[in-house]
């Protein structure tokens, strides 16, 4: 049987979604008796515990007490696999707390989903699900994001940047910069965050002050993006890699702000057991009790989203190609807006003027289950495909050569004298 180590929390802002996420993955793959599934916290010091009741919502209730009981690891490669070993090792006992095959990483943000953790587990040669170090990188990076898009055909919406260091001695510079390209309102977010953390709609001077004042908070550069009146906000999954991907049908987040928050996305009147806050389109759950009863599937959303056919295929097609041109492997949703003709039109009389890749979600929240059960593929069948997507890369991987067995050391001559 398999051993599948499930890695979630970590250093990063999003550390909760990453929990309820990890959770709901973790039911099914119990439940499925398939694979030994091996939950792996990661606090938020970034220490490695597994054991315990690391499988439970109510163990993170306090998550300064959410380790009591488990053991605190570190991943190790020994006899061709790879170990999570006692932390601090035992003088007489055995160390090694459990083996594992494949890293499922449930991680969402700085240090999981930014290619961070990807590099580690190639280090360790331990096969993972999702994508790559470098796909992982470009997109949990919004202005990297853009700019390969951009240099690929596909449209984005415009904007610019700059790093928060360069604030205060050029401020006025990028206040006007902003001004005479955008007007106002304007888009003010972090270049490497996700989950709307840090977003800000800035109306004037002062609110794009203090809108940079929170987006420095969060990262190390600042996206100004123009704002666009009457948008409406669509989301579509795409599950694969370059051997082959599949699509999920679109969905319409509801909110009634100005973008979606991070309290649409997760708080979105989720009940108590776990049914959601559904619009009248939207299929319910089976994601399970406990930790089914917040992250993205409780969001207010139109599934499928009402769209004219020539529009659908055109986020399918954008879809496609960001996916390929990005290298992404695994489940990744993408963002898109849809800027009206008229920005004053009301919600019944919308027409599309123009579609952009908003952002990307390489390992989105619930890992968009909602929209492949609406698709008609159920969450056990989604975590087998991840599965063995994690798999197939590996056996690719493992075709390519990364040394040669001559050693040129073997002939060289070093004196150390210049």
């Amino acid at each position: 049987m398999i051993q599948v180590g499930v890695l979630f929390g970590s250093r990063s802002v999003e550390h909760e979604i990453s929990i309820i996420t990890a959770l709901q993955a973790i039911q099914h793959l119990k439940a499925s008796g398939k694979y030994n599934v091996i939950p792996i916290y990661i606090s938020k010091d970034g220490d490695w515990y597994t054991g315990g009741t690391l499988d439970q919502i109510e163990t993170y209730k306090n998550l300064n007490s959410a380790m009591q009981g488990a053991q605190k690891v570190t991943p190790i490669r020994q006899n061709g696999r790879v170990a999570l070993l006692k932390s601090p090792l035992s003088k007489f006992k055995n160390n090694v707390v459990s083996e594992v095959d494949l890293a499922f990483p449930i991680l969402h943000g700085s240090y999981g989903e930014d290619g961070t953790l990807q590099g580690m587990l190639e280090q360790l040669q331990l096969p993972y699900t999702g994508c790559s170090v470098l796909s992982a990188a470009l997109t949990m990076d919004k202005i990297a994001t853009k700019q390969v898009l951009s240099a690929a055909g596909i449209p984005v919406v415009d904007y610019f940047w700059f790093h928060t260091e360069t604030w205060f001695a050029k401020d006025e510079d990028y206040i006007k910069e902003s001004e005479q390209r955008f007007g106002y309102p304007v888009v003010v977010k972090p270049a490497d965050i996700g989950s709307s953390v840090g977003v800000s709609i800035a109306h004037d001077r002062e609110e794009f002050e203090q809108a940079v004042s929170t987006v420095r908070r969060y990262s190390e550069r600042v996206l100004v993006e123009r704002y666009i009146k009457g948008l409406k906000e669509i989301n579509i999954s795409v599950l694969g890699d370059a051997e082959g991907l599949k699509l999920s049908v679109c969905e319409e987040p509801i909110t009634a702000s100005e973008f979606l928050t991070y309290q649409d996305k997760y708080a979105g009147g989720a009940s108590a057991d776990g049914s959601g806050s559904k619009s009248s389109a939207t299929s319910g759950s089976s994601s399970g009790s406990g930790a089914s009863s917040a992250g993205m599937q409780s969001a207010k959303r139109r599934i499928p989203a009402e769209l004219p056919t020539e529009v659908r295929e055109t986020i399918e097609d954008y879809a496609r190609r960001a996916f390929a041109t990005l290298d992404c492997s695994g489940v990744t949703r993408i963002d898109f807006i849809l800027e009206p003709e008229d920005p004053n039109g009301t919600p019944e009389t919308f027409k599309c003027k123009q579609i952009y890749v908003n952002e990307f979600n390489t390992i989105p929240g619930s890992l968009s289950f909602y929209l492949w059960e609406a698709t008609g593929k159920p969450f056990p069948e989604l975590l087998d495909d991840l599965v063995e997507l994690g798999l197939r890369k590996k056996r690719r991987r493992n075709k390519l050569t990364f040394t040669h067995d001559i050693n040129i050391l073997a002939s060289a001559s070093f004196s150390g004298k210049k």
